[in-house]
């Protein structure tokens, strides 16, 4: 509990720290667009979202909402900001599934070819040829590198396919 309370007020902080507030940024894009802003209606959405109170004011009432299951509204996009969470979280989920799988397959494979290779050697194979241990051993230790670096190269590969695709996903649904 302490290690979210800690890392919400990071959180709050951080959005806290550059100048302005999303408010700011959106009245002025208005004006560089040429259209007028109405005061009364700068002051209405100041008042609804709390941008008029103090940090500590608006810390609270943010960490209250999500107590409550309230993530608020999506600014961008003028939607509740739960739903938009809880797709990110399932495509991550999808994501982080794939991941562990990979790994797991690639892990045992890898684990299974080496052993199978070690003892097929030890059985005589490379002995009755007349290889030294010490031979065997570099072998047995090349073979594993080159299997690791193949099955990290193809792993971290197809994780960025997977991530870039995740990415032209949720981009897709949010434009």
């Amino acid at each position: 509990i302490l290690t979210l309370a800690v890392t919400s007020v990071l959180s709050f902080v951080i959005i806290q720290l550059p100048p302005g507030n999303y408010l700011e940024s959106y009245i002025a894009e208005l004006q560089a667009q040429g259209e007028s802003v109405d005061p009364q209606k700068i002051a209405f959405l100041r008042e609804e979202y709390g941008l008029d109170k103090p940090p500590v004011e608006q810390y609270l009432r943010w960490a209250g909402g999500m107590l409550k299951g309230d993530f608020g509204l999506s600014l961008t996009m003028n939607r509740p900001a739960m739903p938009l969470i809880l797709d990110a979280l399932s495509r991550s989920a999808v994501l982080a599934g794939i991941s562990f799988v990979l790994v797991a397959v690639l892990g045992i494979t890898n684990t299974l070819v080496i052993s199978v290779a070690e003892r097929r050697r030890e059985l005589g194979i490379l002995k009755a040829l007349g290889t030294e241990r010490r031979q065997v051993f570099a072998l047995i230790v090349l073979e594993a590198l080159g299997i690791a670096i193949v099955g990290s190269v193809v792993g971290y590969a197809l994780g960025a396919y997977l991530i870039g695709y995740a990415a032209d996903s949720i981009s897709a649904t949010n434009t």
